[in-house]
């Protein structure tokens, strides 16, 4: 079994939603490319865009407080 690196996680450039950064579709690029390179399973793949997503959320969540 192949190694995984979760350290890829820190390429993924955070999808903001708001125009002003990458879009959609370049956020989800991202997420193969650097699933890829860290040997990530598709499971992994679908948590780890999960996670990044969840993590703008509270980001949007927490600036609107």
């Amino acid at each position: 079994m192949a190694t995984k690196d979760l350290g890829v996680a820190s390429l993924i450039e955070p999808w903001k939603g708001d125009g002003n950064g990458i879009s959609a579709v370049e956020f989800f690029e991202s997420v193969d490319e650097a699933s890829e390179l860290g040997k990530l399973t598709a499971k992994d793949k679908v948590r780890l865009a999960k996670l990044k997503l969840e993590s703008r959320r509270e980001i949007v969540l927490f600036s609107t407080a």
